[in-house]
């Protein structure tokens, strides 16, 4: 399981780095201290002028920043989990034109502070600000993030993905997320976090394996963009030969799934229809208990609630044997052999064929 972790505010202590510093330099300014407590430093803590706040700001972060000290039980927590077994992805938004020289000046104060990462990965928190993390999210197969950024949280959650907003008086209002206010209840977080996951696979000793194909089948689809997923502006433009230049091999099991979910709907919209419409949907509907039954397939809990019936009505563009016919077709096929064909004759596997829509 991959876990993406930020750095400030939930590795280190900059917030209240931050503070002290500004606290400072009220006492050299005005010294009439906290105007509002309610505000953020950067947005009228302090009684100070828009370009007082800002000079005094990028004059000095990065001296701050290559100073701040390592939140209590980040260093030891974040050693667990890699015991555990899980991958450690630090993902900050440090690039972002503040620092001199972000990616040397971010790794050597992880290196000073002994912090595990098993990839370190950076966006520009400002120029990226929408869907910067997410993306990184999705490169990388991320299962949990963890942030102090309400718009990143919300933007991974309302893609799918499962969110930790870790606590600061800013956070606090929010609702309907996930908040940890330490890094014990972030461990502990995570470590039922995988065996809920466990037990609602109903598999044991395949639960790895098996969970991790089905999580990369249904991933493309979860999101709430699905630009971002499918290498193309949409499902039926699904660049496959972009999927393996990013993802390089195929050797995890979620790869697999993801591929083979890009594969599927290369192959239906490219060879098995040539029309489209919102009737499509109606004909889901009124296929998906014919094909429940005859493959008897089991769904997982995540997908229950995403899957429609409708009892009621004539299929319109798809019938039973054409989707028959397409189940049998892309279950035959190789997965690996697909993949190197892709690569050695792209031209075949990228073309892309207008639908009519109406």
């Amino acid at each position: 399981m991959n876990i993406g972790i930020d750095i400030d505010n939930v590795i280190s202590n900059f917030d209240e780095a931050l503070l002290e510093e500004y606290l400072k330099h009220d006492r050299e300014l005005r010294e009439t201290g906290i105007v509002n407590k309610n505000l953020d430093m950067t947005e009228g803590m302090f009684d100070w002028t828009e370009k007082e706040e800002r000079e005094f700001y990028l004059a000095n972060i990065e001296r701050i920043v290559k100073t701040l000290d390592v939140k209590d039980g980040a260093k030891e927590y974040i050693d667990k989990l890699k015991q555990d077994g899980y991958n450690i992805f630090i993902i900050t938004g440090r690039d972002n034109g503040e620092y001199t020289n972000p990616v040397e000046m971010t790794k050597k104060w992880l290196n000073e502070n002994n912090i595990y990462y098993d990839k370190l990965i950076f966006t520009n928190a400002y120029k990226n600000d929408k869907h910067g993390k997410t993306e990184k999210c999705f490169e990388n197969n991320i299962d949990i993030m963890i942030d102090d950024s309400v718009h990143i949280c919300k933007d991974c959650m309302e893609n799918n993905i499962t969110t930790l907003l870790m606590d600061r008086v800013f956070t606090r209002k929010e609702k309907g997320m996930t908040k940890v206010k330490d890094w014990k209840e972030i461990y502990e977080f995570i470590s039922n976090y995988k065996i809920n996951v466990i037990l609602d696979t109903d598999t044991y000793n395949e639960c790895d394996d098996q969970f991790a194909l089905i999580e990369g089948v249904i991933f493309p689809d979860s999101v709430k963009d699905k630009s971002l997923t499918h290498y193309g502006p949409r499902s039926s433009y699904s660049n496959l030969k972009l999927f393996l230049e990013d993802k390089n091999d195929m050797k995890d099991d979620f790869t697999r799934g993801y591929f083979e979910h890009l594969l599927t709907d290369y192959l239906f919209y490219n060879k098995y229809i040539d029309t489209f419409s919102k009737a499509m949907y109606d004909d889901y509907d009124l296929l998906n208990s014919y094909l429940i039954e005859k493959y008897n397939v089991k769904l997982p809990e995540k997908v229950k609630k995403q899957v429609f019936y409708k009892k009621e009505g004539m299929l319109k563009i798809l019938s039973k044997e054409l989707v028959e016919k397409f189940i049998k077709e892309v279950s035959e096929l190789d997965l690996d052999k697909v993949a190197e064909e892709i690569k050695n004759n792209p031209e075949k596997w990228t073309k892309i064929r207008e639908l009519k829509i109406y």
